[in-house]
């Protein structure tokens, strides 16, 4: 989308002088930071993502939050929505703010505005920097993948030394995104692309909480020694190492084989493990019941005793 161009042509110089600065092969790894208040099951919360840079780096074009299966659209339905054409003119109502921006140009030149609603899953914001000498609607889209996870996606940001971003959408009635029913660690990505085409993904685990009776179990960094492998007829019954971390001991953890039938993951077995606080594992030569598993794809998800199962690892059995 062009930028807006208007009459105070000093302080758009000063921009471009900002822009021009950044050497010619800038690195690009931009910080993000993602918070949901409240972080609770089947919720619609707030929404607060912090993207940070070094004014010298390469400008970020297009920002995606990639949240997993679980989360969906709830689509902000107190809020009216106001066309883009209407948000470029400034004119749109209270009743259609969703939330509010605020960042930083550079090290010194700040700016801020609202977020509103412009239709069904998408949203957009007039980003201003100094003083109004450049002006850009930036706008922004949800959707959800057939595999379950939803996209939140800002193009087009500006060509312009954005050091810090920080976008805050409103929750309750007006929030773009509704929480799992499922309690449990969940890893949200941040994923950039520079306007020289670069790629960078800055991952956050998001803890979700409040499900009625169940205790809080955190499981993080679920691998697999060997993610190919033929079942069964090892020296040392081993064929795998499956290992993960866990927040706090409980009675005992289910390492869940789960094998995909129609379109579902189902369970074909279940492993009995430990369940330590910090890192646990079990070694696993791929048989279930004294049965090696046919060859194919398969997935494995650790779930502690009292708690919500973590998210699918994926594996394959060879023939």
């Amino acid at each position: 989308m062009a930028m807006v161009k208007r009459a105070r042509t000093p302080l758009l110089a000063v921009a471009l002088c900002l822009l021009g600065a950044a050497p010619a092969h800038a690195a690009f790894f931009p910080d993000l930071t993602v918070a949901l208040a409240p972080a609770t099951a089947a919720g619609t919360p707030a929404l607060t993502a912090t993207i940070a840079q070094p004014s010298t780096d390469t400008p970020i074009e297009r920002f995606t939050l990639t949240l997993p299966a679980g989360f969906s659209a709830a689509d902000a339905p107190g809020a009216s929505a106001c066309t883009v054409s209407v948000l470029q003119a400034g004119g749109c109502p209270a009743a259609s703010q969703i939330g509010t921006f605020d960042g930083r140009l550079g090290a010194t030149v700040a700016f801020a505005g609202t977020v509103h609603k412009t239709g069904s899953n998408s949203f957009g914001l007039v980003l201003s920097v100094l003083d109004g000498a450049v002006g850009q609607v930036v706008e922004g889209s949800l959707s959800q993948r057939a595999n379950g996870t939803l996209d939140m996606k800002l193009d087009q940001l500006p060509a312009l030394p954005v050091s810090t971003l920080t976008l805050r959408l409103a929750g309750g009635p007006l929030s773009l995104v509704r929480t799992p029913e499922t309690c449990g660690t969940y890893a949200i990505d941040g994923k950039f692309t520079s306007r020289r085409g670069e790629l960078a993904i800055d991952r956050t685990l998001m803890p979700i909480s409040g499900c009625t009776g169940v205790p809080l179990v955190q499981v993080a960094n679920v691998r697999l020694s060997k993610t190919r492998f033929r079942a069964g007829g090892s020296r040392n019954g081993t064929r795998t190492i499956i290992a993960w971390s866990a927040s706090q001991a409980v009675d005992h953890t289910d390492v869940r084989i789960e094998r995909r039938v129609r379109g579902a993951w189902r369970v074909v077995g279940v492993l009995v493990a430990g369940a330590n606080a910090g890192d646990n594992l079990v070694r696993w030569d791929g048989r279930l019941k004294d049965r090696a598993l046919r060859p194919g794809a398969y997935g494995v998800r650790i779930h502690p005793a009292g708690s919500a199962p973590a998210k699918l690892v994926r594996f394959r059995i060879l023939r």
